[in-house]
């Protein structure tokens, strides 16, 4: 819904100029942009409450909002850009008179309707008994109930939407301990589990190629085997659903009323979207009309991505925050980014959102939208006034009002989008160079250019004052001018693709993910030097160097800290100090590189009281225990990686202390050869990975690891057997080795049989073909 995310930002601005620039705006705009933030939320009270009625204002509700909104970014925007030159206050407190006297007149024909649908209510409970079960009603129930009483009945209510249902006809359907079964089908989990918690409901997955051709030849052919020349196409055509049972049924239906011959199936083959599209959309709107507000936002956004895109869960979640269509709910002790992985999880569960791939906590990696859902989502947010998709070679003469747009062209010199607030480009080739360019998005929210990495972003883009999320590609040094993004939450730093290597000495190997493909920058480039300014930017939430960044010095007078910054990766050889901590107190993940052993002094880091991720890389002079390394560190560590570097097994208690401890990653350890677990270690490890490591004998028990599901062993060639105690973890569900070590496989293979022959069949076994291509190694250097 357009309308809720438009006052949802609006409020969201109208709060964060106030309350952060107050010096610009005279008393009477003060005033003024008050009185928007209050009709902005009592409009959205409103649209709440009165989703159903609304639908007639939300057009209005839509384009008002954006107005108001406009109106105060383009003041603060020139302000920003034209300090010398003062925009007309007089102008500015007009226009807003303006806009209020039109929120004014909507919310006087809302509380009409609020007043009208009152009314309406009263009368409707007065007729019905004040609101109870009509008596025809009530009546029908007792006749079912005893049509039903002592027979042995099965009843099938076939796509539930609300748990209230349920209650509704439970006292119908009596229970006589017969046998009855009742089968309920729902596409909300909630309305799954509501009837009988304890009762684990079954959840459809998509078909594969194979099930989808057998139930598509089931429906043509029934009784008759079908034609080998048609078996070809046939395939194609049901590969072409989707795996979706509905799509495969729909198309059989069709493919039964034509002349069974290749050429016929072969025209249904070629347009099997346009066939079966339109029933299925109109199936799949009814999962978008239940979407509560904020969800359709989240759910409409991600038409933004092209066809067939694996969207990074992190990075969606950033983009959606930086939107400002989330309405974070004060008082929550849950940060907005945790606030919106629930959401995505929603859209997950009423299976709107495919997850192509999990994280070692178990929580969304990877994310996509089915095509057919794909083409409902473009369709509602084109509807909608959402977004606007552009592609091909036609670039659309008018983009006057667009907020959103999603680039898919070779070249966007001729891109012309005043209004737009989020500007994510696929494909080009190249960022224009001209210094007008960017000066025609001066509202731009989000720039994500991560496609074009040929040369580093004009400088204009600093002058986009608005900016919250952006991906800066650029070469040796952050320009000291970022810090004119002061509304900046996240920074994304790329490396140009044709950056000379930054220095005569070794490099570090380092390959990350760039939004889902491995990207190895290992020979072009050592480091990046982060300007001093970062420390001013008060707004940022999220650092991320694609590439080891210098942290700066502290400039002197620093004193205000940068409580929003949550993560900070990757910096390299870092010295920690107290004052640098106290700026960072809230952040929650940390990537460390370090090449100079001798900065590698990691004891200070027990007071990030908030840290939950800690991602270590060194050579292999560097000793990650000692003095003033990791024998303090800090309790509330949930995920740790420790990759090249010197961690002996015998010092592995300091890491199985750790109390909320879930995620374990130990790389490139070829230091110790017996590893000897006890009790009362790892009480939360669920995920546990080795990789490249010397180990050789691996001594331990199934309750020194209570609640590990998932065990990965990589390039351990010096071990040869998985303890058989592992296989004993009531709790473990995977263990995946390296197929190349023969012995190693085979132990674990003995291990899951062993299980089932003990009536474990939860335990299982994945034999992985890895390339050392794949292996992330920062190590090289020692």
């Amino acid at each position: 819904m357009a309308a809720y995310a438009a006052l949802v930002s609006l409020a969201q601005t109208t709060t964060r100029y106030t309350n952060h620039a107050k010096s610009q705006f005279s008393i009477d705009a003060k005033q003024k942009i008050g009185s928007i933030y209050d009709y902005a939320i009592m409009l959205l009270t409103f649209l709440e409450d009165y989703s159903e009625r609304s639908n007639r204002w939300e057009g209005k509700l839509r384009d008002l909002a954006h107005e108001a909104e406009d109106i105060i970014e383009q003041y603060m925007s020139h302000l920003s850009y034209n300090r010398w030159i003062k925009p007309s206050e007089l102008k500015f407190e007009d226009q807003l008179s303006n806009v209020t006297q039109k929120l004014d007149s909507i919310n006087l024909m809302e509380q009409q309707l609020c007043l009208d649908d009152k009314d309406s209510k009263e009368f409707g409970e007065e007729q019905m008994g004040r609101g109870s079960r009509g008596s025809d009603e009530t009546d029908d129930f007792t006749k079912v109930y005893k049509k039903l009483k002592g027979r042995r009945y099965l009843i099938v209510m076939d796509d539930v939407w609300s748990s209230k249902i349920w209650d509704e006809v439970r006292n119908a359907l009596p229970d006589d301990n017969n046998g009855s079964r009742i089968v309920l089908t729902t596409r909300l989990p909630d309305v799954a589990v509501y009837p009988d918690s304890t009762c684990a409901p079954h959840e459809m997955r998509f078909m594969n190629g194979s099930e989808s051709w057998d139930l598509l030849k089931g429906r043509v052919f029934a009784n008759s085997d079908c034609p080998p020349e048609l078996e070809d196409v046939g395939k194609k055509i049901a590969r072409s659903c989707g795996g979706l049972p509905l799509a495969v049924v729909l198309v059989a239906g069709i493919l039964s009323e034509v002349n069974n011959n290749p050429s016929s199936w072969e025209e249904i083959a070629e347009n099997v979207n346009p066939i079966v599209g339109q029933e299925l959309e109109e199936i799949l709107s009814l999962s978008y009309m239940h979407l509560s507000h904020h969800l359709r936002s989240c759910f409409l956004f991600m038409a933004m991505f092209p066809e067939d895109e694996n969207i990074r869960a992190s990075r969606l979640i950033r983009l959606w925050v930086a939107e400002g269509f989330l309405k974070h709910h004060s008082g929550y002790s849950k940060s907005i980014e945790e606030e919106a992985e629930e959401y995505l999880e929603d859209l997950v569960k009423r299976n709107l959102v495919t997850v192509n791939s999990k994280k070692s906590d178990g929580k969304i990696k990877c994310c996509s939208l089915h095509d057919m859902v794909r083409d409902l989502c473009i369709r509602k947010a084109h509807d909608e006034k959402f977004l606007r998709v552009i592609h091909g070679h036609v670039i659309p003469q008018s983009m006057i009002n667009e907020r959103r747009i999603s680039l898919r062209l070779s070249s966007i010199a001729d891109i012309w989008c005043p209004t737009a607030h989020s500007m994510l480009c696929f494909e080009i080739q190249s960022f224009p160079s001209s210094p007008t360019f960017l000066r025609r998005f001066r509202l731009l929210r989000i720039l994500d250019a991560v496609s074009q990495r040929s040369k580093e972003l004009p400088s204009q883009v600093f002058e986009l004052y608005h900016l919250k999320y952006l991906t800066l590609v650029c070469s040796y040094n952050v320009p000291s001018p970022i810090s004119n993004l002061v509304n900046l939450q996240t920074l994304i730093i790329l490396p140009t693709s044709d950056m000379p290597s930054a220095s005569t000495k070794p490099k570090i190997i380092y390959a990350r993910k760039i939004h889902g493909d491995w990207e190895d920058v290992s020979t072009k480039v050592s480091h990046f030097y982060l300007s001093l300014e970062i420390w001013r930017m008060s707004q940022l939430r999220h650092l991320i160097s694609h590439c080891p960044c210098i942290l700066p010095r502290l400039p002197d007078g620093s004193n205000l800290p940068l409580e929003n910054i949550q993560t900070l990766a990757y910096i390299k050889d870092v010295v920690w100090t107290e004052k640098i901590l106290q700026m960072i107190p809230n952040v929650k993940r940390l990537g460390l590189v370090y090449e100079i052993y001798k900065r590698c002094d990691l004891h200070l880091l027990k007071h990030l009281h908030h840290l939950q991720k800690l991602e270590l890389f060194g050579p292999r002079s560097c000793f990650w225990v000692g003095q003033y390394n990791l024998l303090t560190i800090p309790r509330t560590l949930k995920k740790l990686t420790l990759q090249g570097g010197k961690f002996p097994f015998e010092d592995m208690s300091i890491i199985g202390s750790l109390p909320n401890l879930q995620v374990f990653k130990l790389r490139n350890q070829p230091f110790g050869k017996t590893w000897e677990t006890t009790d009362g270690e790892f009480p939360q490890l669920r995920y546990l990975l080795i990789e490249k490591s010397g180990l050789q004998h691996w001594i331990t028990e199934s309750s020194h690891f209570p609640r590990l599901k998932h065990l990965v062993l990589r390039f351990c060639e010096s071990l040869r057997e998985v303890p058989q105690g592992i296989g004993e973890i009531p709790t473990l569900e995977l263990i995946e080795v390296d197929s190349s070590i023969k012995s190693l496989l085979k132990s674990a293979k003995q291990i899951a049989e062993d299980q089932q022959s003990y009536g474990n069949y939860d335990l299982h076994v994945r034999a992985s073909y890895f390339s050392l291509d794949e292996v992330r190694d920062l190590s090289s250097l020692g």
